[in-house]
């Protein structure tokens, strides 16, 4: 039986809440900190030291001691207390802290025994404190069975009034951007008078621009076209804060990641006129994210390293960078900041399991708490979680949809009156949410090696394709693949709402699978003889044939993709292995997992004896099968962001010039085929002289206000 709640003076602690209660006034209170009450409860009137209290409420983690008196801090604060009177807790100088008042234990009359995490156990002291009489067992047992019913009472109606948040609907949609270009990361000023935003003028260029909410003007921000990363304003909101490039050809990218730099325009000029970014901090050689301004021209961001991001902290006044928070296991991908409380929500992820670490404005740690996420999501799932201003709330969006993170890990969703919404921000004044509306428009097309030109396809609302388009629709369509043996053509499409496998067959377009996943389609291969294909549905590997019957298969880890299939039995995926992408052979007869040993391919192909593979960082390497350790090695002169292997040869394109290369892996020799359009160099496969081709058509997307 497990102890819910207790008081101290008139206030109530509900633990599974997280909420102290007092005159029907609720204080939600962060877990951590009441486990730290909780454990100076269990040892009212003694001195619990600070070692004691970090061991058991942070286990295995570092944690310095101002982060403790913080937590005292505020937790006098929550019972009406102080550090100069200490009525409630008092500080033993050097040692630790004991709780003077007086503790009373709802589910008990007696202190609990010790909790593993927020909860309380009744301990063997509660049953030796009312001793047995020998002479009346029956009696004893009666009453002992009546207190474990009325306990049991006690503790569902804790369970029951401990309801989760409730959802908050948004039911109003209110478009404030309609370009020809592609807006990304909305937000408002720090009065809210405006939305400032990122208008794209190409794939990777554009400029700031924001909207005066009132009057609706548009007024252009930064001077020049540019690479812009998501901005945030400064604590007086005088200055908006962001990474930046000149232009996608400014730098040469380090490990083909883009080398920023943390850029500032002060906003008031801005709206006046045009202004040319102030670069503070030059990134020298690692890879730069997501910059916030602290106070006092300080900034955090995220900087690459050693196969990592770590937190980092600049300081423009002496030019001096530190590490803030990093962690050999976790792998961190995202962090905000909270002007309002000095604080940082760092998120990681290790072992397939996400962590939201709060930390002090010095790097210290505050509390650690595991994201539970909620059982429609995908293992894979990430969360890019921004503070509500005045909130213990962060604000998420995934691909199930936004969702309300609190600091102990619990999600709550959102309900959003569309899909397609991402980029949600929330301003701590106001109820509305902006967001970004909107899809990508891919398409596929199928071209002849041996034309020299191809006209592009005419007619109404089709003029510009860059090559005629099978299947046109306005969704975003890709990866099409021929089948073995046939002559129809597989390829992903979320032109029903939402990702599914299709067929393109006898000039027709048929949905193959019609199941809801946890996350987009991101690759599939046919079956060596043409009859099935392979995909991963909801974290596991799925098989359908071509009249849409589908086979789930377990595993013992959840599947990222599938690359190929390998033989008649046996598929080449990816999985999570010690915070590392893997490749695996998986047997489709044993469900078993082989670990290659071979970490951030993207792509694989067999070709006879070879394995042909591109990383993450668009390399191509090949391998000898059943000894890629010893044998693997770069193919220099091939490039892989857009490339496959079939029939002995790997077909890749320069990304500069657009030129399609087919290279003999025997003989090491390549030829120059033919030269792709713009926007339409993505090869998926080949048969013959025929190329299916994935291009982009429109990337269009709005800045809209939902309102409830």
């Amino acid at each position: 039986m497990k102890v819910k709640q207790f008081s101290i003076e008139s206030y109530r602690i509900d633990l599974l809440r997280s909420i102290i209660t007092c005159d029907n006034n609720e204080t939600r209170v962060e877990p951590k900190m009441l486990q730290v009450l909780l454990l100076l409860a269990e040892n009212q009137g003694e001195v619990v030291t600070h070692q004691e209290i970090m061991e058991k409420v942070w286990p295995n983690v570092q944690v310095v001691p101002n982060a403790l008196q913080r937590c005292i801090t505020q937790l006098r604060k929550a019972l009406g207390d102080d550090g100069k009177t200490q009525r409630v807790i008092t500080t033993q100088a050097r040692v630790g802290y004991s709780l003077a008042a007086k503790v009373h234990w709802h589910s008990s009359n007696d202190a609990p025994a010790q909790p593993e995490s927020s909860t309380i156990k009744l301990n063997d002291h509660a049953k030796a404190s009312a001793p047995e009489p020998k002479n009346q067992p029956y009696k004893s047992k009666l009453i002992a069975l009546s207190l474990v019913v009325v306990l049991l009472i006690i503790a569902a109606f804790s369970r029951q009034s401990a309801k989760p948040l409730p959802t908050v609907k948004y039911t109003k949609v209110k478009v404030q951007t309609q370009s020809d270009q592609h807006e990304s990361h909305p937000i408002y000023s720090n009065d809210g008078q405006y939305i400032v935003f990122n208008r794209h003028i190409g794939l990777c260029t554009g400029n700031l621009w924001a909207k005066h909410i009132v009057t609706g003007k548009e007024i252009k921000l930064t001077q020049d076209v540019g690479i812009y990363g998501k901005h945030s304003f400064n604590t007086d909101g005088s200055q908006l804060v962001f990474a930046a490039l000149d232009n996608c050809q400014a730098q040469k990218p380090l490990n083909n990641k883009m080398c920023w730099n943390i850029a500032t325009i002060d906003f008031s000029n801005s709206l006046t006129a045009p202004q040319q970014p102030q670069h503070r901090y030059e990134c020298q050689s690692q890879q730069l994210e997501t910059p916030k301004a602290l106070t006092n021209s300080q900034y955090a961001f995220l900087q690459w390293d050693e196969n990592r991001y770590s937190l980092m902290h600049y300081d423009d006044r002496n030019k001096i960078t530190k590490t803030l928070f990093s962690h050999h296991a976790k792998h961190i991908y995202y962090f905000d900041y909270d002007p309002v409380n000095q604080r940082f929500a760092v998120i990681s992820r290790e072992n397939n399991q996400d962590t939201l670490d709060l930390l002090a404005l010095d790097g210290s740690l505050i509390m650690s708490n595991e994201i539970q996420r909620l059982p429609s999501m995908s293992r894979y799932q990430r969360f890019e979680a921004n503070f509500i201003l005045g909130q213990d709330y962060l604000l998420t969006s995934s691909h199930s949809g936004p969702n309300l993170l609190a600091l102990n890990g619990e999600l709550t969703p959102l309900e959003i009156p569309e899909s397609h919404i991402s980029h949600l921000y929330k301003h701590g004044t106001t109820d509305k949410l902006l967001a970004i509306r909107g899809m990508f428009d891919f398409d596929i097309a199928e071209i002849s090696l041996n034309e020299s030109v191809v006209k592009p396809q005419m007619g109404f609302n089709l003029q510009g394709l860059p090559y005629a388009s099978f299947a046109r629709t306005t969704s975003a369509e890709g990866s099409p693949r021929y089948q073995p043996n046939g002559n129809h053509i597989a390829f992903k499409s979320n032109r029903s709402g939402s990702d599914q496998l299709w067929l393109w067959r006898e000039t027709q377009a048929t949905q193959l699978t019609f199941e809801e996943n946890n996350r987009a389609v991101n690759q599939f291969s046919w079956s060596p003889n043409g009859k099935q294909l392979a995909y991963v549905l909801n974290d596991q590997v799925a098989l359908v044939d071509l009249n849409g019957k589908i086979t789930k298969l377990a595993a013992d880890k959840p599947i990222f993709s599938v690359l190929a299939w390998h033989s008649d039995n046996k598929l080449l995926v990816t999985a999570d292995s010690h915070n590392t992408r893997s490749v695996y052979i998986y047997d489709l007869n044993t469900e078993q997992l082989n670990d290659l040993k071979l970490t951030q391919v993207k792509k694989a192909w067999l070709e006879q004896d070879r394995l042909i593979y591109v990383t993450e960082q668009n390399k191509v390497w090949q391998a000898q099968w059943g000894k890629i350790d010893s044998t693997k090695k770069l193919l220099p002169k091939v490039f892989g962001k857009s490339a496959l292997a079939k029939n002995g040869y790997i077909y890749h394109v320069n990304p500069f010039t657009r030129i399609l290369f087919k290279y003999n892996i025997e003989t090491k020799q390549q030829s120059e085929l033919i030269k792709l359009k713009e926007r339409a160099w993505w090869i998926a496969d080949i048969k013959a002289e025929k190329l299916l081709i994935s291009q982009t058509i429109a990337v269009k997307k709005d800045v809209i206000e939902l309102s409830r």
